[in-house]
């Protein structure tokens, strides 16, 4: 289900091999990028990548190099607050002033992620054709969405079972929903994104 031809390899490598180089990059973050390469020797191209919405504002830096007769890529991406944590009026950062990001990768129940790593506000991660972003647009015709979906949840779950005896306020939260909250609450959540969307596009016009 997760195959496409965007997660083929010629595809996937001939996009980022496009990309053009960028000479100005922080210090701190080229040090950090190629710290993540498997040889110091390695002489990586760095550039600009964009990749989905969620990222939008932020600043991204992937630097890619030839290694054994292949191509590797590791991105350095700023990180930001929650905006759940922003919404509920929570704060987003712990007494030091830093993201909680780190602290929910550390308690996560699941195997970690041994390329990714953290550190100064930045997120360091892998990129390659089959460790990356699966788009639902892309997915083969004979597809299973509910079972795509289960496994986020499951991720999900993971993430939260991370905050000690989680579990049975979870479960008794979920016990309370109604039958068909979740659906309820993505049809609101969209109406309200759409909402939002038209918003951005009238302040654009009008200021545009």
């Amino acid at each position: 289900m997760a195959l496409s031809e965007a997660r083929s390899p010629e595809q996937f490598w001939g996009k980022l091999t496009s990309l053009p180089s960028i000479r100005s990059v922080p210090p701190r973050v080229e040090k950090f990028l190629r710290s993540a390469l498997p040889q110091l020797d390695l002489k990586p191209r760095v550039m600009h990548r964009a990749s989905g919405l969620g990222s939008l504002g932020r600043q991204r830096f992937l630097a890619l190099a030839e290694y054994n007769g292949g191509y590797i890529a590791r991105e350095a991406k700023a990180l930001a607050p929650s905006a759940a944590m922003c919404g509920a009026g929570a704060p987003a950062r712990d007494s030091s002033g830093n993201i909680l990001y780190s602290r929910i990768v550390a308690r996560a129940v699941r195997c970690p992620d041994p390329m990714l790593r953290l550190h100064n506000q930045w997120l360091l991660r892998r990129i390659s054709p089959h460790c990356s972003r699966i788009e639902l647009d892309q997915l083969p015709r004979g597809r299973d969405e509910a079972h795509l979906l289960r496994s986020m949840g499951w991720e999900t779950a993971n993430v939260h079972l991370g905050t000690p005896n989680a579990r049975t306020e979870i479960g008794k939260a979920l016990r309370n929903l109604p039958s068909g909250w979740l659906l309820i609450a993505c049809k609101v959540m969209l109406r309200a994104l759409n909402e939002d969307w038209e918003d951005w596009r009238k302040f654009q016009s009008a200021n545009g």
